[in-house]
């Protein structure tokens, strides 16, 4: 430190430091001065009109601002002035620019990391006023927390990779060999490999959730179709983005494609079910016989499904438990998709009354009774008078409704109403009755 201050008195007793430098660093401050009161007067208060921010994250945007504006007026005063000051040692970069520059990124940083973390919540803000997102959790979406996140850590990521470069303390952990030449693997490798898998997520991000979106909302594509073409999309960018970052660290994409098969040979018959599931939803994703959002039938299990990823799906059974089905089970299996080509199902309730009733007031009462919220008007229910029965006229009503899981619960309802229409109105429901005839032993005898 001593070394240090002696080295500035230095700069001054030895006139290094004329008038001139002096004036034309007042001169660069005043403008530097100019630009701050444009910045924080203008900008910023255009900036806070923009969108709801509290008096706390103003002053923090102000102390960001306050501060990015003094380490550029001391990183210029510094260059002006000459007091470049570092380690007394050759081979060392620590010196006062370097320090400063460093401190530079990582505070411009910090101003990147608060804007874009702002214009994506107002962003969510708005999205999420809009019913198509309502059903955003049906298909994987990346949440507001976790797009942030990943774009702190990309940003903050690509500073330690600047101040890495800018102090030359990038330093080689080791070489070998990659396509008959040396690769020297330093510490900037890895944070480069972590910066392209963390793009990589973002532009998913980018892609599904702003590109996308308002592609499917014109298009009015259903729910499965969009998460099958994210999913597809994660997949193939994922994948680029691998490659890339295995390539960025010297690792040679054929050797290790011919490791990989010298692997699957060995491992081929004991993951042979594995592989089956894998290559199952990728099939489901791109024939989509069955989609998220379906209500599907696979082993007298009926539910809806929630996810479908590259191993297993995810099914919501009406009691709302949630099952895992292998992908090879709704490829090869018998499934029942009670809305594959349309929403609405028709079901069917079962009712019988006592001959001699009045059919046609039993027609006009079952008609009553299915006028239920979730049954739908068009098509119209109709009732079909189905059978002449051992002990009953047998009668059929036949409906249309989207709420698949809950049937159970609609028809329940409408039994109910049946019951209450037909006591009001003397109508008899019928049960099977049958004579029971016993023989005693003195009644055998005498005959």
């Amino acid at each position: 430190m001593s070394e240090i201050i002696q080295s500035i008195i230095d700069q001054f007793t030895n006139n290094r430091i004329t008038k001139g430098n002096l004036i034309a660093l007042q001169l660069v401050i005043g403008v530097i001065l100019v630009i701050y009161y444009i910045v924080g007067k203008k900008l910023l208060t255009f900036f806070y009109n923009r969108g709801a921010i509290t008096e706390v994250d103003r002053k923090k945007l102000r102390n960001i601002v306050r501060l990015l504006f003094f380490l550029v007026t001391l990183l210029i005063a510094v260059g002006v002035l000459g007091l470049n000051i570092g380690v007394p040692n050759e081979s060392s970069t620590l010196n006062v620019v370097n320090t400063l520059l460093a401190v530079l990124i990582i505070q411009i940083a910090r101003l990147v990391d608060y804007i874009f973390g702002r214009i994506f919540t107002r962003f969510y803000k708005d999205v999420e006023q809009e019913e198509y997102t309502t059903t955003k959790d049906r298909f994987q979406v990346t949440p507001e927390r976790t797009a942030t996140q990943t774009l702190k850590y990309a940003i903050y990521n690509f500073a330690i990779i600047l101040i890495l470069k800018n102090f030359q303390i990038d330093y080689e952990l080791f070489t070998f060999q990659a396509s008959g030449a040396d690769f020297h693997f330093r510490i900037s490798s890895i944070f480069t490999a972590i910066l392209i898998l963390l793009i990589a997520r973002l532009l998913v991000w980018g892609v599904t959730q702003v590109f996308l979106r308002s592609y499917y909302k014109s298009r009015e594509v259903d729910i499965g179709s969009q998460y099958a073409i994210n999913q597809i999309v994660s997949y193939v960018v994922y994948i680029i983005a691998f490659v890339m970052a295995l390539d960025n660290m010297g690792i040679q994409m054929t050797v290790l494609w011919g490791g990989i098969a010298a692997l699957l040979v060995g491992v081929g018959l004991g993951l042979q079910q594995t592989f089956n599931d894998l290559f199952s939803g990728i099939l489901l994703l791109f024939e989509r016989t069955v989609e998220v959002g379906d209500v599907v039938e696979i082993n007298g299990i009926v539910g809806t499904v929630k996810t479908i990823g590259l191993r297993t799906s995810l099914i919501e059974a009406r009691d709302s438990v949630t099952h895992i089905i292998p992908n090879s089970k709704l490829v090869m299996d018998n499934i029942v998709n009670w809305n594959h080509y349309d929403s609405k199902v028709r079901f069917n309730i079962e009712v019988g009354v006592a001959y001699g009733s009045d059919t046609a007031l039993v027609k006009e009462l079952l008609l009553q009774a299915i006028v239920q919220p979730k049954v739908l008007k068009r098509p119209a229910p109709f009732i079909r008078f189905s059978d002449f029965g051992a002990s009953s006229l047998d009668f059929e009503i036949l409906f249309y409704s989207r709420d698949l899981r809950g049937i159970n619960d609609v028809k329940s309802d409408v039994r109910f109403e049946i019951d209450r229409l037909f006591r009001e109105h003397k109508i008899e429901v019928p049960f099977p009755q049958r004579d029971v005839w016993v023989r005693s032993q003195s009644q055998e005898k005498s005959e």
